[in-house]
């Protein structure tokens, strides 16, 4: 779409008409630009590919630049340049082609100053209007132009000012978040489940452990006058449309190696305000990201970060082994994994080593020092500690004839908790990988060795910190005409 090279506007009236009325025309009376398009039609006979029905395309797109260049000559009825005003235009955009731009350049040449200078404002309105998210771009390709060739036209809506979509469930639209019903019963039971599993995730955060998320550049481009803020918020919250204009983005990393890059790429590329927020990697847990990903704001999205490395160990080197199969839901090929990997070990034939008696061994995991002594379903987010846990299983089942190594099932996290969304969730336990364990460590140590004086201190500066960030803040705004770059 970017290759497109002339818009027409036109009310809907006059896409009909249009064609008649210069039927109807004297042939004194006829716009230079018309005939002009039977001139060029004798040249464009000598090529192929403009002939038949590619030349019927042309004498449409032609049409739609006479329309455009005649927008503001014309004497329209009031009522169509009310609607095309206030409330809705139709644009059509054609692709680019040599021929086009002959029939363009032309036009410029016969244009006054004035009309020259309606466009340019024409087209500024335009691209701002493609900012704000005010011409529909979920339209359809006219079914007179289903062919791939250049002159190929496509069909938008540009609706304006008190041009705006209905809510037909006013009441659930106010209720701010993706899912109004949130949680049910069986996710509220998944909730609790992910809490105690303590699975460890981590984020990015300001000083004040507030996760960091990244703007959509559109948005602040779209912050111009007070019109426009109430515009968004209605489309956001009320309509909660347009996902194509762009989302506030905030991510979870399973392996807290990967968090620590993203802190260092904030820093590098925003270096003043990381160093007044002073930017941490803070760990977090499933249940919280499951939550927010399940009931954020519109426009908002908490996504999963997987671990980079072991989804490259996976591609290169993991697929090769013949103990390892795919899920048939999986989708993944030569070159991409989707989504965080989670291996599961899979039911292995085995015999006792006594009568040679032939049993099938389903894995289960039993978490040390546990006095209920309760089996759970393990789901490995590394195969490194996959293979620990079946070396364990092996010490444990002593009579059987296990294999060393297991036969693994590979499937993705985000992918699993939808699955347990629709099932009762049985004892499932999620056990991370070696570098979770050593962050945790190392932060409950950090922790640890700070003191109650210490700790108070810390909060103490935190708070005066954000009063100096706000007083900076409001002083800058007073003393500068344009904000610094962050």
């Amino acid at each position: 779409m970017a290759l497109f090279n002339f818009i027409s506007l036109v009310s809907s009236t006059q896409i009909v008409t249009e064609n008649r009325e210069l039927q109807q025309l004297p042939t004194q009376l006829v716009h230079p630009f018309h005939r002009q398009e039977k001139i060029l039609s004798s040249k464009m006979k000598k090529f192929p590919i403009y002939s038949n029905n590619s030349h019927r395309k042309l004498l449409i797109a032609t049409e739609s630049i006479y329309r455009f260049s005649n927008s503001y000559n014309g004497n329209p009825t009031l009522i169509n340049d009310l609607i095309n005003k206030y409330w809705q235009q139709t644009i059509f955009l054609s692709a680019s082609s040599p021929v086009s731009k002959e029939y363009i350049n032309q036009i410029i040449k016969q244009d006054s100053l004035l009309i020259k200078q309606l466009k340019k404002k024409l087209l500024i309105t335009f691209s701002n209007a493609l900012l704000d998210g005010r011409i529909d771009s979920n339209t359809l390709v006219q079914p007179s132009f289903t062919t791939s060739l250049p002159f190929d036209c496509i069909k938008y809506q540009w609706k304006k000012s008190f041009n705006l979509m209905l809510s037909f469930n006013l009441l659930k639209a106010l209720k701010i978040g993706k899912n109004t019903y949130f949680p049910t019963k069986t996710q509220q039971k998944l909730i609790q489940k992910l809490k105690n599993n303590n699975i460890p995730l981590f984020v990015v955060t300001n000083y004040f452990r507030q996760i960091i998320v990244s703007e959509p550049s559109n948005r602040i481009l779209n912050q111009r006058n007070l019109k426009n803020n109430l515009l968004h918020w209605y489309t956001d919250q009320i309509l909660q449309a347009q996902p194509n204009q762009g989302l506030y983005e905030s991510w979870f990393f399973v392996n807290p190696k990967d968090a620590d890059e993203y802190k260092n790429y904030i820093i590098s590329r925003y270096s003043r305000s990381s160093k007044q927020h002073k930017l941490s990697v803070t760990s977090s847990q499933l249940d919280f990201y499951y939550r927010l990903n399940r009931d954020t704001p519109a426009k908002m999205e908490f996504r999963l970060f997987p671990d980079l490395q072991e989804v490259g160990k996976l591609l290169k080197e993991y697929k090769k082994t013949k103990n390892m199969v795919f899920d048939k839901r999986q989708n993944y090929g030569t070159s991409y994994f989707q989504g965080q990997p989670l291996y599961f070990i899979e039911p292995v034939l085995s015999t006792k080593k006594n009568n040679k008696e032939k049993l099938l061994i389903n894995y289960s995991y039993n978490i040390p020092n546990d006095i209920s002594l309760k089996k759970y379903t393990a789901a490995f987010l590394t195969k490194d500690s996959a293979l620990k846990g079946w070396k364990y299983f092996r010490e444990q089942m002593k009579e059987y004839n296990l294999p060393v190594e297991p036969k693994l099932r590979v499937y993705n996290l985000e992918d699993f908790l939808k699955d347990l969304e629709l099932t009762k969730a049985s004892n499932i336990l999620f056990i991370p990988g070696l570098d979770s364990y050593k962050q945790i460590e190392q932060q409950h140590l950090d922790t640890k060795s700070k003191t109650q004086l210490v700790l108070t201190r810390d909060y103490t500066t935190s708070s005066i910190s954000t009063s100096q960030l706000w007083f900076k803040r409001l002083i800058l705004s007073l003393t500068s005409r344009q904000p610094p770059i962050w």
